[in-house]
């Protein structure tokens, strides 16, 4: 890998992290619109949800161009479209990457007129493009070896495309007992990453730990898209906060991988063998991400007996879920509190120019 390419890759692995950081805040900002005497406008929901999609592509995207970049280490041309696009129709990983750069690509376009479409991107469109830099960043990781890597990322897209197909057609119509296939497989894989993560080698990244984040939360959401795309279930949803919760579970899993390749990334880059970031960011980002889900899990049980089991008038229901509107605000803020110290160690172990 050349300096100047180097540098590129640098560059946007920190405006990700930049554009993760401004998400946050804003996220922060926006879930105070739940408690009394707010003033934030309603838009800066659609801003920060806008920051995440933005911020999450661009680390999927520097993702594949630093695997086409190590795929080879004297490239013939200085130009990156034509190296991935040269690598992207021979390297395993990068050819379901950029199948999956493509649904997204055309969802997008889609998205703002269509919640099928949002929900395909989703599922879909991002699990295909960060499932290659999972695989590709457990070899990195751990003792396993590349022909069992790409059997189980072959054989891992097709299971979770098909659960991601099933979870978008759950949201118009009803498939009960195909729901059975989005746990399950989300199991498999997670028990095929358990094998990858459990055999760690010398290297001293946390790159692991954010992976085993990212595959727990992406446990947690299919379990839960399972549960709500019952068509038993699917009356009791309206007005409540369940779906918002398993994008949230879904969203979250793909920057913990981002954040993992940004560890793991920059440690190479670096031609250090260390922490580029500590355990500090990692717990607090992770008490904000599952603490957040449970009071959002909370409050949508409430919305549930309160709206229609007990017909309790809506305006009692928000009175009543101000305690836990508190604490989803503080976990928006363990959030951004995280991130912040991560962006903090980050620049502190920044890739020098001579680097």
């Amino acid at each position: 890998m050349t300096l100047p390419h180097k540098r590129v890759i640098y560059a946007l692995f920190s405006l990700t992290l930049l554009l993760l950081l401004v998400m946050a805040a804003c996220d922060l900002l926006a879930s105070t619109r739940m408690l009394p005497g707010s003033v934030v406008p309603e838009p800066l929901s659609l801003v920060a949800t806008t920051l995440r999609d933005v911020g999450l592509l661009l680390g999927l995207l520097a993702g594949g161009i630093y695997i086409a970049l190590n795929s080879d280490p004297r490239p013939p041309t200085d130009n990156l479209l034509k190296i991935v696009w040269f690598h992207s129709r021979r390297d395993g990983f990068l050819r379901i990457w950029s199948i999956g750069l493509l649904l997204v690509i055309g969802t997008s376009l889609l998205a703002w007129q269509s919640s099928l479409a949002w929900w395909l991107r989703l599922h879909v469109g991002y699990v295909l493009m960060a499932l290659p830099i999972a695989f590709w960043l457990m070899l990195r990781v751990s003792n396993v070896q590349r022909p069992w890597v790409m059997r189980g990322l072959r054989s891992m897209s097709i299971m979770l495309i098909i659960a991601g197909v099933v979870l978008v057609l759950a949201q118009v119509t009803s498939l009960s007992l195909l729901l059975i296939w989005v746990p399950m497989a989300y199991g498999i894989f997670a028990a095929h990453s358990y094998r990858a993560l459990s055999d760690r080698n010398p290297t001293q990244t946390l790159a692991a730990h954010w992976l085993a984040i990212g595959v727990l939360l992406f446990i947690l959401m299919s379990v839960l898209g399972s549960v709500l795309g019952l068509a038993s279930v699917q009356p009791y949803l309206v007005d409540t906060f369940w779906l918002g919760l398993q994008s949230d579970l879904a969203y979250y899993a793909l920057v913990a991988w981002v954040l993992a390749l940004l560890n793991q990334g920059t440690a190479e880059l670096r031609q250090h063998n260390r922490r580029v970031t500590g355990f500090v960011p990692l717990w607090t980002i992770s008490a904000g991400i599952f603490g957040g889900g449970f009071v959002l899990a909370l409050m949508s049980i409430v919305q549930i007996y309160g709206l229609h089991v007990f017909d309790v008038p809506a305006e009692t229901i928000e009175q009543s879920l101000l305690p836990l509107a508190f604490l989803w605000v503080s976990s928006k803020l363990l959030i951004a509190i995280g991130l912040g110290i991560y962006g903090i160690q980050f620049q502190r172990r920044r890739v020098m120019a001579r680097e």
